[in-house]
């Protein structure tokens, strides 16, 4: 769980920026902590984040999951659910639910 989110998806990018208008979106995100992610990336079941309340989505990078669940202002808020895989005895994520108040 982090603050800031990876550089370059779908979670880090204000797609609601009007200062920005007509340039495409502002991106969130940090370089760095995408890189420890992808260098990291056999011991991640899933990332999730916010800082970017407008870009409440869920991405992947490789074989986990980025979710950002929205802004808790807003009402917004994300449910995880994780279930260890029989087969591998990794974990994995079995379920994302996108919840209001």
């Amino acid at each position: 769980m982090a603050h800031d989110g990876p550089q370059g998806i779908a979670t880090a990018d204000d797609k609601l920026n009007t200062q920005n208008a007509g340039r495409g979106h502002y991106k969130f995100g940090s370089l760095g902590f995408t890189k420890l992610l992808e260098k990291n990336k056999d011991r991640i079941v899933a990332v999730v984040h916010g800082h970017c309340h407008a870009g409440a989505a869920v991405d992947r990078i490789g074989d986990f999951k980025v979710i950002n669940p929205g802004s808790l202002e807003w009402a917004e808020f994300g449910r995880l659910r994780l279930a260890k895989d029989e087969e591998t005895a990794k974990w994995k994520v079995s379920k994302i639910d996108k919840c209001y108040l």
